[in-house]
């Protein structure tokens, strides 16, 4: 048989780990990934609410009558934000703002929900940690999204590498004596099904559906709000990319197979960069964004 246990650490103590401890790691863990996710995710958010914000500001309350816009997420968040804005006119932009907030993040959990079952994705922002006692070690393995796995990695503080796979060289900074002895306690620790979660503690240190991650999300606002000059770029391009181009029509009873190198023809010429600066000057008007931000 084979052995190929990755992903697996050992907890770096002197001491004898116990189920106390176990869990006192585990929580510290828990604490950093979610709050990378918290981060990462409030930024997509944050570009996913601004999406329907500038559409609408862009083209009107009157957006839904035109049919680009009758379907995906965007008509969801399009018509919530609409209705925000006319049932409570009465509040300031900042306060529908951060109201929305949460209907644009339960948008974009939804999303996760969508792609994690058509591509039976199940790890995707999910992580576990499973502590597996061996003698006087407490070993560790990672199972889950890979975005998270280096807050495990790096913390070297509390947890080492303690992979082994006996189907090529071990590590050169692995003396010979401490491979074979990885060998010995994998093979005792989880051996003879190898199932890490039937020989230990499992913990989840990461889900998007635990509530205090969704609590997390939703008081955030101010926090992602405030890093929105860094989304600039990515909600004038947003809006672009819903435009036409009138140069454009030309390449429209063009073959398939020439469009694209017809297109990219097109882009180069001084004409349509002339109307790439100026359609980009309105829009940066129209949404409120400083000059000083550009679209490459």
């Amino acid at each position: 048989m084979s052995t190929k246990i990755y992903d697996a650490f050992i907890v770096n103590s002197d001491k004898r780990s116990s189920v106390k401890a176990c869990v006192a790691l585990a929580n510290h863990s828990k604490e950093q990934a979610m709050k990378q996710f918290v981060d990462s995710f409030s930024k997509a958010v944050l570009v996913r609410m601004f999406e329907a914000v500038d559409l609408v500001k862009f083209y009107g309350e009157n957006i839904m009558e035109l049919d680009k816009f009758q379907k995906g997420y965007i008509k969801d968040l399009l018509e919530d934000y609409i209705d925000i804005r006319r049932r409570y006119s009465s509040m300031s932009e900042m306060n529908q703002l951060e109201f929305f907030w949460t209907w644009a993040a339960k948008n974009m959990t939804d999303s996760l929900r969508y792609l994690e079952q058509k591509f039976h994705s199940e790890s995707h922002h999910k992580a576990k940690l499973v502590f597996i006692p061996c003698d006087n070690k407490m070993l560790v393995m990672y199972f889950g999204d890979p975005t998270y796995r280096h807050i495990i990695s790096d913390d070297t503080a509390h947890y080492l590498d303690y992979h082994y796979q006996n189907q090529c060289d071990k590590p050169d900074d692995v003396s010979d004596e401490e491979w074979k002895q990885r060998e010995t306690d994998w093979d005792k620790a989880i051996g003879p099904d190898y199932i890490p979660a039937n020989h230990g503690l499992l913990f989840t240190i990461l889900d998007y559906d635990d509530l205090n991650v969704s609590f997390a999300i939703d008081t955030n606002f101010k926090n992602a709000y405030a890093t929105k000059d860094e989304i600039a770029d990515q909600r004038i391009e947003n809006i672009f990319e819903t435009i036409e181009c009138p140069l454009m029509k030309n390449t429209e009873t063009l073959p398939l197979s020439d469009i694209t190198a017809a297109v990219t023809t097109l882009t180069s010429t001084e004409e349509y960069k002339a109307w790439k600066a100026t359609t980009i000057a309105e829009i940066k008007a129209k949404i409120g964004i400083d000059s000083e931000n550009n679209v490459n």
